[in-house]
């Protein structure tokens, strides 16, 4: 994990289909959203589309936007989630929010170094991603 000057944190994914793609870490968003290259790289597994929710943006405006569920999705080679429900949206960050990052049970940030630790990721007792 990476922190910005602005306190910001960063997640950066090395995965079998994800390699070297930052995602933000947002406690405050209940949706997971990708960029529409980030995307294209996730559906190459199976996707179904199901439908709008409309998204609240950090500027405070309302967008309806386009939600998927991907069959997997990985943090890591050696953590992966099933049937997550991700949105598509031009011109923004990836975004991991809570409703992928509950699916690990609990979550720790440490932010001196930076680290995210997810207890219950991929049936392992401790998955620790360690700083970029």
């Amino acid at each position: 994990m990476k922190q910005s000057e602005g306190g910001t944190l960063y997640l950066q994914i090395h995965s079998q289909v994800l390699d070297e793609v930052k995602f933000l870490l947002d406690t405050g968003s209940s949706l997971t959203l990708l960029t529409p290259e980030t995307f294209n790289k996730l559906s190459a597994n199976e996707v179904v589309e199901v439908g709008f929710v409309n998204a609240r943006l950090a500027n405070g405006h309302i967008k309806k936007v386009k939600t998927y569920l991907l069959a997997e999705f990985a943090l890591s080679d050696a953590c992966t989630f099933h049937d997550v429900r991700v949105a598509v949206l031009p011109r923004s960050n990836n975004i991991l929010g809570m409703a992928l990052l509950s699916k690990a049970g609990t979550l720790h940030i440490s932010m001196n170094p930076p680290t995210l630790k997810l207890d219950n990721c991929d049936s392992t007792d401790t998955s620790v991603i360690p700083p970029v």
